[in-house]
């Protein structure tokens, strides 16, 4: 949806971001994790009736999809936006870890 105002002659163009649908949440994880139908499938069993509204949100889409690797060594039961935050962390510190050069003493520790 998109709204335009009109702010002291400049004409200001707002966008709102809607949530994605549960179709759009799956394909958007079989395209970037390479996940079968069946895996998505699974995968909602395990996980608590919030998943959709946690996941709907775009931006913590993205985080949850970047962080996959670190959410699913924590093998959660359920998962929330402060999980997928705090793994999508661990996952860029651990990305910015192993970038640095190894005779570089610094602790980039999550």
């Amino acid at each position: 949806m998109e709204k335009v105002f009109a702010i002291q002659k400049q004409n200001v163009v707002v966008f709102e971001i809607q949530p994605f649908t549960e179709k759009q949440i799956a394909e958007c994880i079989l395209r970037s994790l390479d996940w079968s139908r069946k895996d998505i499938d699974d995968f909602r069993k395990f996980e608590s009736s919030d998943l959709h509204k946690v996941l709907s949100n775009p931006q913590v889409l993205n985080l949850f999809i970047r962080a996959w690797p670190v959410i699913q060594e924590r093998k959660f039961k359920h998962i929330n936006r402060w999980r997928v935050f705090e793994c999508y962390l661990e996952y860029a510190l651990n990305k910015v870890s192993n970038a640095l050069p190894p005779d570089l003493d610094v602790d980039v520790k999550a």
